[in-house]
């Protein structure tokens, strides 16, 4: 069974366009398929404030949101209210989120 094509991570495109697809292949490989191009997202028009996971209004009830803020941040942002965000934004806060 073939793994969705998703990033793990807010920061997975802005970390594309700097190069990291490249230069930090291992970790990209894994948690920043969709922005480098490891695999083939089904609809290429999803983008903006968007959920891009089937379960995100579940996993936002059982506190997803804040558990597992990076990947909520890249794939249920519309679930998690996250919309009036802008995506460099929302990397640079799940990221000090993340190091509290």
């Amino acid at each position: 069974m073939e793994t969705a094509c998703l990033n793990d991570d807010p920061c997975c495109s802005l970390w594309a366009k700097n190069g990291e697809c490249f230069n930090n292949i291992a970790y990209m490989r894994i948690h920043c398929r969709k922005s480098c191009g490891y695999c083939k997202s089904i609809d290429n028009k999803q983008s903006g404030c968007i959920d891009r996971h089937i379960s995100c209004s579940n996993m936002r009830l059982q506190g997803e949101c804040i558990q597992r803020r990076q990947w909520m941040a890249e794939n249920c942002q519309a679930s998690c209210g996250w919309c009036n965000i802008s995506p460099h934004d929302l990397c640079i806060r799940t990221a000090l989120i993340s190091q509290m």
